[in-house]
């Protein structure tokens, strides 16, 4: 083989390893087009149940809830259970209000849907949104490394940012305390009539308390 067919081969490499790239954007970019749009059908079929149930003249009883069959309307759209579409649009929604740097790597294909999975899983257990913002904050940089170790890593720095933000939360105040110099130590004064306090160090005149006061 002479150097031109290497370098061919060394620029076939690097466009194929380029292709591969975007198709993996693509392709999680693709999802996070079909969340959304499941969201959207989701959340128009509710609104329409809603008007339909709020027309005058028709009756209300043993109507179902607005919403209440839309995952098995997906289902039958996007050719999977009820129960894989239900946890699709919860999922989506918390992503898309509680995580939205997370939602909009999502939608531009920096991170795929394995990471998404592993993301969801941590978040959909906090409840405080000062560990929510820590998690958006920090997660991504961890999610864009191209390391075939990224999902534990990721799940690694999910856990760091979540505790991290506990700690702040969590932590008591600090209390400044005046300094004291070595060897010193604090002595009450006595009142008239009581007995003196005796320290670690004094001495004790011999037979003091047996002593008559003189007349």
């Amino acid at each position: 083989m002479t150097g031109d067919d290497q370098d061919g081969g060394q620029h076939d490499s690097s466009t194929f390893r380029e292709a591969v790239a975007d198709a993996r954007r693509e392709a999680a970019a693709a999802l996070a087009r079909l969340a959304e749009a499941a969201v959207r059908y989701a959340d128009g079929r509710i609104a329409e149940e809603i008007t339909i149930d709020a027309a005058p003249g028709l009756p209300r009883l043993n109507r179902p809830e607005p919403g209440e069959f839309v995952a098995d309307e997906l289902s039958l759209l996007l050719r999977d259970q009820p129960y894989a579409v239900r946890c699709l649009l919860v999922g989506t929604r918390r992503l898309a209000t509680g995580l939205p740097i997370v939602w909009e790597a999502f939608q531009c294909g920096e991170v795929d849907a394995e990471q998404i999975r592993v993301i969801d899983r941590v978040a959909r257990r906090v409840t405080e949104a000062a560990t929510l913002a820590a998690i958006d904050d920090q997660v991504i940089d961890a999610a864009r490394t191209p390391n075939p170790e990224t999902t534990p890593r990721l799940a690694a720095a999910i856990g760091g940012a979540a505790g991290a933000a506990r700690l702040r939360r969590t932590a008591p105040p600090r209390i400044s305390r005046t300094p004291r110099h070595r060897g010193t130590r604090r002595r009450r004064p006595c009142s008239p009539g009581s007995s003196p306090t005796i320290t670690a160090g004094s001495s004790i005149p011999p037979n003091s308390a047996a002593t008559p006061p003189p007349d």
